[in-house]
Formats: structure tokens, sequence, C-alpha cells
């Protein structure tokens, strides 16, 4: 190539990076550090975190279970952080919990549900009627707005217990609205008022919420007619049985008095026939005697002497056996006059 020719450009070399200069690099290039994985201890501590926000960074860091201290941890910031346990509801309401929160959280729900309403209540052996009783024991009802606090600790209080008979022990939804009603609106007036509120100015959550409501109340009350009625058949049921029983126990009562009747009957005569009896033997006995001092008498002072005679006449030296014979003689016809 000739001096005066003109020479490609040329792109000079990538000098080498330093080493502070490799995480500015990494960051450029998109690295990042992974995120540390979540706690119970930072759900319930000083800052808010959403529980849809918290559940899914426990799904994403694939955590199966959290620390005991971390677990220990969480239930004395609850008490403290969350007050009102809203914070603990808003967990429970979450659909599908992942397996490290599941066992926590419903101890934790018993935790707290301890603290408002007191070491009285016991979630898995007292039925959901008594549930009920115990929160109208320590509430009464609805607490007004102006305590906000008291209303608070209520409505999430009744939304862990409610959360704790749907998801645990399997109840409906309208069965669980049904037993919670009489606490949460006061009277048919309010409850009309709210509804029709809801209806004419409300929003389209809240139109939806009070038809929500009207279909649950329509299930509840098809739920109690069936229910009503398949009492009712049992019932009949049961009175038809009952009066078989009694039919068949009246004939029983019959048949029974019947027989009573015969075992007296039999009774008299068993007592006629001893009677008889003894009377007989009592007869036979004197019967007897008579005739044996009878035949003694016969065979003593009649036969005894004729027969006696006979001996004699034909044991002397001469014979006479005539006399013997009418002295035998004598004696048969003695004997045949003594026979009946």
């Amino acid at each position: 190539m000739s001096e005066g020719s003109e020479r490609p450009d040329v792109h000079p070399a990538v000098p080498p990076q330093a080493d502070d200069a490799k995480p500015q690099m990494a960051l450029a290039l998109g690295r990042r550090e992974k995120a540390p994985a979540p706690t119970l201890s930072a759900y319930f501590g000083e800052k808010r975190t959403p529980a849809a926000s918290f559940v899914k960074a426990i799904r994403a860091s694939r955590l199966t279970s959290f620390e005991q201290a971390d677990y220990s941890a969480a239930l004395a910031l609850m008490h403290k952080n969350d007050p009102d346990g809203e914070r603990l509801w808003k967990l429970l309401s979450q659909r599908h919990l992942p397996e490290a929160l599941k066992s926590w959280v419903w101890s934790a729900a018993r935790e707290r549900l301890v603290s408002v309403i007191g070491s009285g209540i016991e979630l898995v052996s007292q039925t959901p009627e008594q549930l009920v009783d115990l929160f109208r024991k320590r509430f009464g009802t609805l607490p007004s707005r102006r305590n906000k606090a008291e209303q608070s600790t209520f409505l999430s209080s009744v939304r862990i217990a409610a959360s704790w008979l749907l998801q645990k022990q399997g109840l409906q939804a309208w069965e669980v609205v049904r037993l919670f009603s009489g606490l949460l609106c006061r009277d048919e007036h309010k409850a009309t008022q709210i509804t029709s509120t809801a209806i004419r100015s409300g929003s389209s959550k809240e139109l939806n919420l009070a038809a929500s409501v009207i279909v649950l109340d329509r299930r509840n009350l098809q739920d109690h007619v069936r229910e009503r009625d398949r009492a009712k058949a049992e019932a009949s049921d049961l009175r038809e049985h009952l009066e078989r029983k009694v039919a068949e126990i009246a004939k029983l009562s019959a048949t029974l008095q019947d027989l009573h009747e015969q075992n007296i009957d039999l009774s008299t005569s068993l007592t006629t026939a001893k009677r008889q009896l003894d009377t007989e033997r009592q007869h036979s006995g004197y019967d007897f005697t008579e005739l044996k001092a009878s035949n003694a008498i016969l065979l003593r002072d009649r036969l005894s002497p004729l027969i006696r005679d006979a001996i004699d006449a034909l044991e002397i030296a001469n014979p006479a056996p005539d006399v013997a014979r009418r002295r035998l003689k004598k004696a048969i016809s003695t004997i045949e006059e003594s026979l009946p």
C-alpha cells in the first residue's frame, strides 16, 4: 500500500475492566441479588404489608416453613401491631394459603380469639352456636361507630371466627351468615334500611351483595322447608309406627289379661284338687285303718278258731276228716261274707 493511500478505520481494543467496575457491569446486565425470604415478623412489623403480596412472596420463595423463632416473634408482634386483628383475618381470607402458613395461621387465630373473647373459647370442641354465644356475651351486638377501635376489633374477630367455621368446620356461607346475623344487625328495621339503601343508591358491588344475601336467605328458607317437610314425614312415620305399637300392646294386654284369668282359674282348680286329694288321703288312711282292724278281727276271732279246729280234727288219734272239712268250709264261707 502506498504511503499516500488512506488507511481503513480501526476500532481500538476495549481496555480491561477494573475490579470495582464489575458490580456496575452486573447491574447493567440485569443481574440482581436474590430477595430475602419473607417472614411472619416482617408481616406483623411496624410497616403494613398487603396480605396478597405477602402470600405471593411466600409462593415465589418456595418457602415450606418458617423458623420457630419467627413464629413466636410474630405472635408477640401480632398483639402489638395488629390490635384489632385486621392483618390476621386478611391472611385468613386469602385463597389457597401456602403450606408454610396453614398450621401457624389457625393457631394464631385461636390465640387472637382467646385474647379478645377470653379463655373460655375452644374452637375445636365447641359448636358454632356456642361460639356465637361467647361473642354475644363479650360484645352484645355490633359496637357503635363512635367506638371505632372496639367496632374494628369486633368485625375482625367475627371474620376470623367465620373463616374458621367456613374452612375448618365446613359450614356453608348462608349458615355462617345466619349465625352472626343477630350480632351484625340489631333489628329488622335496620336490615331493611341497609338493604334499601344498597338497592337505591349503593354501588353495583353493594347491590350484588344485597342480592346475594337474598339468594342465601332463599336457600336457607328452602333448606328449612325441606327440613320441616322431612321432620313432618318422620313424625308421620313415627306416629303410624306408634299407633301400630299401641295396637299391638293393647292386643298383648288383652291376651295377658286372658292368661291371667286362666291362671287364676287353674290356681283355683289346683287348690281344689289338692284339698280333695288331702281329704281323700285322710279318708283312705281312716278306711285302711278300719279295714286293717276289721281284718285282724276276722282273722283272729273267726277264721283262726275254725282253722285250728280243722287241724286238731286231723291230728287226733282217730282223724275226723269230715269235721276238718266242715271247719274249712265254714272258714271259706266266713271269708266270702267279709268281702264287699
